[in-house]
């Protein structure tokens, strides 16, 4: 072991020391803050603090799988969903279920198209277990969310990463159905899981049994309802279903302890069955009753008697309101006599015969659900008839002690405003030498710098950079500057064209105009010709 891995097995061996003196999981954030921008050792670290750790809650998974999804490793983002939902099955809680499941919905929407295809087999794996496991323990809502997930990741991926997938995926549709008493949409998972594989029909239930389910989904057709759970799958009628798993599963060996026999009541459908259209007595049936409000089927109470009808849908704003209408209480009935509109006469007049008219009885409902109702009702049925009337013993005390409050409040405004009133002369001066400041600021500001006066040709100009100035007269000899004589460099042009001047030094050496050796070749060929 070289000393990078005793270096890490010594940061994890401290760290779950800290945790178990600090009770909680701090030291986690500031080693993960420390290692930011270390991905490689935070990915080791994590691997060997699993491994020593059992049981670990789910915010040590998700500070893991945060800092992992910041650093856009997906892979080990996956690495973290697996053991976290194996410590869910451990100790098994539907809200640590849906934290997790939360967790993936972030996980899954920061992922690119490309990166989703790479791991989209894992992660229908992880989700598959997921809504096994709430499936089990009784979570059936929980589990149709995971399993709309599910069916959103297939829609977009186009199919089933394996056969075996897809048949795990139609187990948990046939569960969920089972349990929730969707028998139409039982039958045809069943259709499609024995097209996929006949032999799948072993754990489900038998032939008879699938049989019987059919006569009662009969009874109770959702219609296609779930149809979106099914991956754009094609629902059939019962008719059709029943054929096809008769064809398929005909004389295959099923298991003594079936799905079917596990979670659906024979008993209850049974009895239901044979009493709709039927009139049964309430205080006999009180089971069945239950059972019917469950499962949406429709009866309707008269006196002691109910009148068992058919299969109902209703949705859960339908149920709301069903429920509101129930506990409305009824106000008393008022009659209000209808008038007739007398109709301006026209041009022609046609006698009608005057019917009488009949008052109409109208009733309304108020909503009792309101808290001033609630409260007024309180008051009017309880309080005021057990009361006999009140006495308020403490209306003049009470009209003092507000005065007084009153008065103290007045007389803490009025000092509070005489002290305010004595700084008034000190602000005005204040802003009367605030306001002279700016006016005499704005001034200096609007005078215009006075400029000297150019002069009208260019030549005239003086460049003050390059202007001469005399030396100074205060400094010592050595250090004044070569001052020429007036006229130094001034070029007097001599008699003779020919010769150079030597009076002034700084005088270029070049020959005088036209007297070039090319201008001397031509006036010895000009004179050659002449003679």
């Amino acid at each position: 072991m070289d000393s990078e891995d005793m270096g890490l097995v010594d940061d994890v061996d401290r760290a779950l020391q800290r945790i178990r003196e600090e009770g909680s999981v701090d030291c986690l954030k500031r080693f993960l803050h420390e290692h930011r921008y270390d991905l490689g050792y935070v990915e080791k670290f994590y691997g060997a603090f699993v491994a020593k750790g059992d049981g670990w809650g789910g915010d040590v998974y998700e500070m893991f799988g945060n800092y992992f999804l910041q650093s856009r490793s997906y892979g080990s983002v996956v690495g973290v969903l697996a053991p976290w939902l194996e410590s869910v099955k451990g100790r098994y809680s539907a809200e640590e279920c849906m934290r997790l499941f939360g967790y993936f919905n972030r996980m899954y929407d920061g992922m690119s198209e490309s990166t989703r295809e790479g791991v989209c087999g894992r992660l229908l794996e992880i989700l598959l277990d997921l809504g096994w496991v709430l499936g089990g323990n009784g979570a059936l809502f929980e589990s149709y969310v995971v399993c709309e997930k599910v069916c959103e990741m297939i829609a977009l991926a186009g199919k089933f990463s394996s056969k075996s997938m897809a048949i795990l995926y139609m187990e948990l549709l046939c569960t969920f159905f089972i349990e929730s008493s969707m028998l139409f949409s039982y039958a045809n998972a069943i259709n499609v899981l024995v097209s996929l594989d006949p032999g799948s029909i072993y754990g489900q239930c038998s032939i008879e049994d699938f049989q019987t389910i059919c006569s009662y989904a009969r009874i109770k057709n959702e219609g296609d309802r779930h149809r979106k759970l099914f991956c754009k799958s094609k629902l059939s009628d019962l008719s059709e279903v029943l054929a096809n798993v008769t064809k398929r599963c005909s004389g295959m060996d099923v298991s003594p302890d079936t799905l079917v026999r596990r979670r659906f009541d024979f008993e209850m459908w049974g009895r239901y069955a044979e009493s709709v259209g039927k009139r049964i007595s309430v205080g006999e049936n009180m089971d069945l009753i239950a059972f019917m409000k469950r499962n949406d089927l429709g009866f309707a109470v008269e006196g002691g008697v109910v009148c068992v009808d058919g299969f109902d849908y209703k949705t859960v704003e339908k149920k709301v309101f069903e429920i509101i209408d129930e506990y409305r209480e009824k106000a008393e009935a008022t009659f209000k006599p209808v008038v007739e509109r007398r109709r301006i006469p026209g041009a022609r007049s046609i006698a009608k015969k005057e019917q009488p008219v009949r008052p109409r009885k109208a009733s309304r409902f108020h909503d009792r659900f309101t808290m001033p109702y609630k409260k007024m009702k309180a008051y009017s049925r309880y309080y005021m008839k057990n009361a006999g009337g009140i006495e308020d013993i403490w209306y003049e005390r009470r009209n003092e002690e507000m005065r007084r409050v009153f008065e103290e409040e007045e007389d803490l405004l009025r000092r509070r405003r005489e002290e305010l009133r004595a700084y008034v002369p000190l602000v005005e001066e204040m802003g009367k030498s605030l306001s002279r400041k700016i006016e005499e600021s704005a001034k200096k500001i609007e005078a215009p710098a006075v400029k000297a006066a150019r002069s009208t040709h260019w030549r005239s100009e003086v460049d003050d950079g390059r202007a001469y100035r005399p030396p100074s007269v205060h400094l010592p000899r050595a250090q004044r500057a070569y001052v020429p004589p007036p006229g130094a460099f001034r070029h007097s042009p001599s008699e003779d064209s020919g010769k150079q001047d030597d009076s002034n030094p700084f005088r270029r050496n070049r020959t005088p105009r036209n007297s070039s050796w090319y201008a001397a070749s031509k006036d010895g060929e000009s004179e050659k010709k002449s003679d």
